[in-house]
């Protein structure tokens, strides 16, 4: 970095070092998430971001897919003015002051109204709402700046206007969520539903509703359904954590059923893929734990626990071929594996009175891990048994240094002091 600004004093280095370590603390991202009233992401919204506290600072970006868009900022001590576009949605402004070092989300739900054209010797387009939708366009608002209680005053009043207004009854249940409510949430969500059947976010808070009640037969029921309609990955993630719920509680056969469900609807959840490996590893069905760990490991290429029940699993099907390249794989990820594999075989040849063999796969330790102190002991110890005193004295004194305090230290004491006589 330096060299590209080409330092002329000690001075003018001290000055970029100090500017550059203020960078990074003051560094900051903040993710926004852009959503219709139902819940849906908006893919396309003009994202505008200027600062009152920033002369001539604006950024732009348009959400993805999922709603998304990301922004990170230099200076995370300031306050950004977001400004939020799209078609016939009402625009929306947030002001947001990221968090330094950190990134930080919002939601932000864009409003639906009615457009119309004037032609006054131009065209305009503006936006003209009823009552209650004025009402819960300001519930909207409060929502987006965490003001829960204005929220649920807006949206009470919004259906005291017009009881039929769908949008208010699903803020007022998600509202009702977010205070632990799930009675009240029950109760708006069902309203929502006789007004709009088999709407996914419907469905998907009265999940939560049910849930949070302990209904868990009605939840399981509401999921099914949700399954069925609904393809994203919300309700895989409400499928997914339903498995990882047995799981907790010992029934691995539910969350067997569970995982498998979830992949059903998305065949590359590498959550839900790493899981049924490890249910497979439990149940001692190691022909099927070896293939779920190969499909996780082409998802997830050095997932360390996948590598290492592929290992396990090929060496209980006695599969040495694949079991070796398990191996080699899981050692390319975590060293310390290989060394441990190493050190165990190294005992077995010594214990079976192959010294060569047994200083051999010590050596093997000491070229991972040159400082490694056991492997250095065991090495001692193979070469006193085969007579090499020097060699013996070189690994021996080189433990006593690495560890000083080791449990066998008393005894190598002993082997130099035999080997000086």
């Amino acid at each position: 970095m330096f060299e590209r600004f080409g330092l002329r004093s000690v001075l003018l280095l001290l000055l970029l070092v100090c500017a550059e370590s203020a960078y990074a603390q003051a560094y900051g991202r903040v993710t926004v998430v852009v959503k219709n009233p139902k819940g849906e992401p908006l893919q396309g919204v003009k994202v505008v971001v200027t600062s009152q506290d920033l002369e001539r600072f604006e950024e732009e970006s348009l959400t993805n897919k999922k709603g998304k868009a990301i922004f990170s900022f230099t200076d995370a001590t300031k306050t950004y003015d977001f400004r939020f576009e799209f078609e016939d949605y009402q625009p929306a402004d947030m002001k947001i002051k990221p968090q330094i070092r950190s990134t930080i989300t919002r939601e932000v739900v864009l409003s639906e109204g009615q457009v119309i054209t004037t032609n006054t010797g131009g065209s305009e387009s503006r936006t003209v709402y009823s009552p209650a939708e004025r009402v819960f366009n300001e519930g909207v608002l409060a929502l987006q700046s965490q003001d829960m209680a204005t929220a649920k005053t807006k949206f009470l009043e919004a259906l005291e206007k017009n009881k039929d207004m769908s949008l208010a009854h699903s803020a007022l249940a998600g509202v009702y969520m977010e205070e632990g409510n799930a009675e009240a949430a029950l109760a708006s969500i069902s309203k929502f539903l006789e007004l709009e059947p088999s709407n996914p976010r419907g469905l998907r808070l009265l999940y939560e509703a049910h849930k949070g009640l302990g209904n868990d037969s009605e939840a399981e029921s509401v999921l099914k359904e949700l399954s069925k309609l609904d393809q994203g990955g919300d309700t895989v993630a409400m499928i997914y954590n339903e498995g990882v719920a047995a799981v907790k509680v010992g029934d691995l056969s539910r969350g067997k059923e569970k995982f498998l469900e979830a992949l059903e609807i998305d065949p590359n959840l590498k959550e839900a893929v790493g899981a049924l490996a490890v249910i497979h590893f439990q149940e001692a069905s190691y022909k099927e734990a070896a293939a779920m760990t190969e499909r996780h490991l082409v998802l997830e290429p050095n997932h360390q626990r996948s590598l290492r029940i592929r290992w396990d699993a090929y060496r209980e099907l006695d599969d040495q071929e694949n079991a070796a390249a398990a191996l080699k794989a899981l050692a390319d990820v975590d060293p310390t594996v290989l060394i441990a594999e190493f050190y165990n075989k190294g005992n077995q040849l010594f214990d079976n009175g192959d010294i060569p063999g047994a200083i051999q796969e010590f050596k093997r330790i000491l070229a991972i891990d040159p400082d490694h102190p056991r492997a250095h002991y065991r090495l001692g110890v193979c070469n006193v048994s085969s007579g090499n005193s020097a060699e013996a004295k070189t690994h021996l004194n080189r433990f006593m240094e690495l560890a000083p305090d080791d449990p066998e230290a008393p005894v190598a004491k002993e082997m130099l002091a035999y080997l000086k006589n």
